[in-house]
């Protein structure tokens, strides 16, 4: 707690006289023709909570990396994770790419599989603490090849991404490794601020890449205090492949946003055994206090930061929003009872800056008596200061 409260009074302190202006200067170095540049950027996070976990409090980022551009239509990012907090620590972001032509890349190296919106979005600009529990079955940064395009019809506007991709690299990966076909296009016939529709499908053919040729799903609540997984499935044995899919829709009306995915996954096995199937979806809604929008980026099908109207700095209040969200899964089918598990969480959060987030979640769960913990069902409160340059 003590080093929470550190950084929050130091965030704070270190505003500048413009809201609109970094509270650290920007370190990028471009050369003179403009076709070369290299920028340091990082992110820290800062939590403390209630729960069954260990200890009260816990960096749940501490980020640093460089990205920029090479003669002219490369691009590149390396970014590592040094929480030791965080069990996904290590390399995030490693990968090289080139602009084949405007609207269409191709990149090489780790990074996110085109899969889910919520996790294509940063976690900087998430609104609430952790992302859904649909997340046991989105793939994530993995080792690969991906090209992608996006596009403008009149003021309709989509993304398309296609990729191939095997293992990862970092101090923790899921022991059952998988190779992975995944695919994800979205469409969006209204984008304009304030006013955005946007709906998405994604499907992924992984297939196992371990010695019991084995796959497995598993989640924890939607919080890092909770001491572990609320459900698993455990290792799913002799399979030939998985099929996951998912949809995605999102709403932004002026303040309010309103947001939701379901996920489908098919796991097809040998040996005669019986074929499994389990699902998790989450919806979301959420309201800006002080008249702000969720900012929607075209070209990516994903959400980017919300500055707030009148910053501390320039003597206003900030950015206040409020939101709610219902999610559910079930890892449970016939002789594989990993568990069902469904959580209403409610979220607080004040941007004093662009790059300052305080947040405060409250988490109810509700599991079944296949949880890993049986009919658990603890409520944790947890809050989080955040900085990102």
């Amino acid at each position: 707690m003590q080093r929470f409260l550190i950084l929050i009074a130091t965030a704070l302190l270190a505003a500048p006289l413009q809201a609109s202006e970094p509270l650290v200067p920007n370190l990028r170095f471009t050369s003179a023709d403009g076709e070369n540049s290299i920028a340091l950027h990082g992110r820290f996070v800062s939590d403390v909570g209630t729960g069954a976990g260990e200890g009260d409090a816990m960096f749940r980022r501490a980020r640093l990396g460089v990205n920029g551009k090479l003669a002219k239509d490369f691009y590149y990012k390396f970014e590592n994770d040094f929480s030791v907090d965080n069990i996904d620590h290590g390399i995030t972001d490693a990968y090289v790419g080139y602009n084949l032509r405007k609207g269409l890349s191709l990149k090489l190296g780790q990074f996110k599989e085109p899969f889910s919106f919520e996790t294509l979005t940063s976690s900087r600009f998430a609104i609430f603490m952790e992302r859904g529990i649909t997340t046991a079955f989105v793939p994530g940064r993995r080792v690969g090849a991906m090209v992608r395009a996006n596009g403008q019809v009149n003021e309709q506007f989509w993304t398309a991404a296609i990729g191939a991709f095997d293992g990862g690299i970092g101090v923790s990966r899921r022991a059952d490794d998988t190779r992975d076909i995944t695919a994800r296009t979205s469409f969006a016939p209204i984008a304009k601020p304030g006013h955005v529709l946007h709906a998405g499908i994604a499907a992924s053919y992984r297939t196992p890449d371990n010695p019991t040729n084995s796959i497995s799903y598993s989640e924890q609540p939607e919080t890092r205090f909770s001491g572990g997984d609320a459900v698993d499935s455990g290792a799913i044995t002799d399979t030939d492949h998985a099929m996951q899919w998912g949809l995605e829709g999102v709403g932004i009306w002026g303040p309010f946003s309103l947001q939701g995915e379901a996920m489908l996954a098919n796991v097809a096995r040998n040996a005669g055994l019986p074929d499994a199937q389990f699902h998790a979806y989450y919806l979301q809604a959420s309201y800006y206090l002080t008249g702000e929008s969720r900012t929607y980026v075209t070209e990516r099908g994903t959400f980017n930061r919300v500055a707030p109207r009148d910053a501390v700095a320039d003597g206003g209040w900030g950015a206040w929003q409020v939101a709610a969200r219902y999610s559910a899964i079930d890892l449970t089918d016939g002789a594989i009872t990993g568990g069902e598990a469904q959580d209403v969480t409610l979220g607080l959060n004040w941007t004093p800056h662009q790059q300052i987030v305080i947040m405060a979640n409250t988490v109810f769960v509700n599991t079944d008596a296949n949880a890993v913990t049986p009919n658990d069902d603890p409520t944790l409160f947890m809050l989080r200061l955040q900085y990102d340059f």
